[in-house]
């Protein structure tokens, strides 16, 4: 899973971030919330935000999320007692709310739930395939740019894991049934391939091509 943190306190930040990414989840962490305001994408799964940063807090970054990404998941975290924050959080659609101090297993019990409905694939070298938006990330957390044909042929490999996905299949998803030339798809499977790390997809020869769940980190 693809997390955005942002918590100004050093020690806490810290904690929640190598505990999260012991859990095997990608963490890209801020300290303030204008980075934080500045990086906001439709990559992230989930966004993890204390409201008292600088600059920005967190109810401010909330609500720009909610308004670009109705679908985003947004857990607050919060020292503060005061109830009309609390309020606002929730009239602004955050998904969850934890009140400062907190065991971070509370916080990682939450995401592992969270985990379970999410739908991606984890590939080679920490690349990434979210199947509910069809965006594939790279280790680095940025969008590799796919097009329409490369994008389907990637889903069609993942939804057929371990199997051999045959020449006539990649006809009927990705093409539609019409007929493209031999080398339209080598052609096709060649550009993905550039796309991915090395080796994510086999060949077997005169069958198909195949991604293999041994793949998985």
């Amino acid at each position: 899973m693809k997390i955005l943190l942002l918590e100004d306190d050093y020690a806490l930040h810290m904690a929640i971030k190598e505990s999260i990414e012991l859990e095997g989840h990608s963490v890209t962490s801020y300290f303030d919330g204008l980075n934080a305001y500045e990086e906001i994408s439709s990559i992230f799964d989930l966004f993890i935000l204390d409201i008292n940063v600088p600059n920005i807090n967190g109810i401010e970054i909330l609500t720009h999320i909610k308004q670009r990404y109705k679908s985003a998941y947004v857990i607050i975290i919060s020292a503060s007692i005061d109830i009309v924050s609390i309020k606002k959080a929730y009239k602004e659609k955050c998904d969850d709310y934890i009140k400062k101090p907190f065991y971070i297993e509370e916080l990682l019990y939450k995401i592992c739930n969270l985990d379970s409905t999410t739908s991606y694939e984890i590939l080679k070298d920490g690349f990434c395939y979210n199947i509910d938006n069809r965006t594939l990330l790279n280790k680095d957390n940025k969008i590799v740019s796919l097009t329409k044909k490369e994008n389907l042929l990637l889903l069609l490999l993942l939804n057929n894991k371990n199997n051999i996905v045959t020449h006539n299949q990649i006809i009927n998803y990705v093409y539609e049934d019409k007929v493209p030339l031999e080398s339209s798809i080598r052609s096709l499977m060649r550009r993905l391939r550039e796309k991915l790390p090395e080796g994510t997809i086999n060949t077997l020869s005169g069958q198909g091509y195949c991604i293999e769940s041994k793949l998985d980190i």
